[in-house]
């Protein structure tokens, strides 16, 4: 909804993944709900006119499940192993992660900052012998979002990624993971 977002959409694809495939007790968790918990009277939203009251006051970066919700998450400040991120993903675990850049000329907090992305499902090929692929839901493009597979070494971001559309910065690095989520202690 908003360009700094993606933390809150990475929590509301997450939560609705959850809510659906493994627990429906758990709730789905709106972009305007986590933004609304997470910042308080910082920030205030009319969720049924979005994207129109979006202000700058209410465009913060932050942490995916920053208000949790009853959602618990652990986090990793390195990209998970292989075999741990394929253990979440078939667990009905999705894997929220990081990427830092360099570069940027737009964001006010200087030249560095960071994108969250969710990882879904690892997909395998016969025709592969490698099975490191990783299908992963980006929010961006801002209110459109897209979805791809890559291999593990680009969830790594091993090396830098151009990030297509897009000329003012390269991903160079990974940050972090959240991963192992539950709710309610289940």
């Amino acid at each position: 909804m908003a360009s700094e977002w993606c933390w809150a959409a990475s929590t509301e694809m997450i939560s609705t993944y959850y809510h659906n495939q493994v627990n429906a007790n758990a709730p789905i968790i709106t972009q305007c709900q986590e933004v609304q918990q997470y910042m308080g009277s910082m920030c205030t939203i009319d969720c049924n006119a979005l994207p129109d009251t979006i202000t700058a006051s209410c465009n913060w970066q932050s942490t995916p499940f920053a208000a949790a919700f009853g959602y618990s998450i652990a986090d990793t400040n390195i990209a998970l192993s292989w075999e741990a991120l394929s253990t979440q993903i078939t667990s009905g675990k999705p894997v929220a992660f990081e990427w830092n850049w360099t570069g940027i000329t737009t964001n006010t907090t200087g030249n560095t900052g960071g994108h969250y992305l969710v990882a879904e499902g690892c997909p395998h090929s016969s025709y592969i012998s490698f099975h490191g692929w990783v299908s992963v839901n980006d929010p961006l493009p801002v209110g459109i979002g897209r979805h791809r597979i890559m291999s593990y070494a680009e969830y790594r971001n091993l090396p830098s990624i151009d990030f297509p559309g897009y000329t003012d910065y390269a991903y160079n690095s990974h940050g972090y993971d959240f991963h192992s989520l539950n709710f309610g202690g289940n």
